[in-house]
């Protein structure tokens, strides 16, 4: 799918350079990687950007504490931006405290189900899944990313054509459901 994505990047921007280094990778020859950094940096900017602003990637987990009755957020799957609730094994919500890194003043050695939002993963290479919220196509995604690639380049008025484009493609999220939303557009 990142691959897809970069192809539809190169393409809107006629990068010869980027379409010849991916059509290397393609047939399994040596190619550039660097050639794909910015847009897989832009990439991940903009994910972050939905995740932020307009789509909240959800996770639901089941962790054991510590005999400290502490769960370490590096323990998690993804990176906390926020706990939604904590519930035992009771399934009854308890209170909790967190410093940022952990999650504190609960029992020890008691299983908990942590609900939270969370950022995605960064890709990195190629060969690394890009996990869209529920959704969002790529074309939407593509068009946050010559957006803010417009922008990098100091080029406003063509960032002002993609970031319309982009935007439109978030308003046309599918909405199975209003808390799946951060904040509206």
């Amino acid at each position: 799918m990142l691959f897809k994505l970069i192809k539809d990047v190169a393409l809107i921007l006629d990068d010869k350079q980027t379409i010849s280094e991916l059509n290397k990778y393609l047939n399994e020859e040596e190619y550039d990687a660097s050639k794909f950094e910015l847009i897989i940096m832009l990439t991940n900017f903009v994910i972050k950007d939905i995740a932020s602003n307009f789509y909240c990637y959800r996770s639901t987990e089941y962790v054991e504490t510590n005999e400290n009755g502490e769960i370490s957020f590096a323990d998690l799957n993804y990176s906390v931006v926020k706990i939604n609730e904590i519930k035992n094994s009771r399934n009854s919500k308890v209170k909790y405290n967190t410093d940022g890194t952990k999650i504190y003043g609960l029992d020890s050695s008691s299983v908990y189900t942590i609900s939270y939002i969370y950022y995605p993963n960064d890709i990195n290479s190629l060969s690394d899944t890009l996990v869209l919220p529920l959704g969002v196509n790529e074309n939407a995604i593509s068009c946050g990313v010559v957006y803010e690639y417009y922008l990098t380049k100091l080029q406003y008025a063509e960032a002002r054509i993609w970031e319309e484009k982009y935007k439109e493609g978030l308003r046309n999220l599918y909405k199975p459901s209003k808390n799946l939303f951060c904040r509206g557009l």
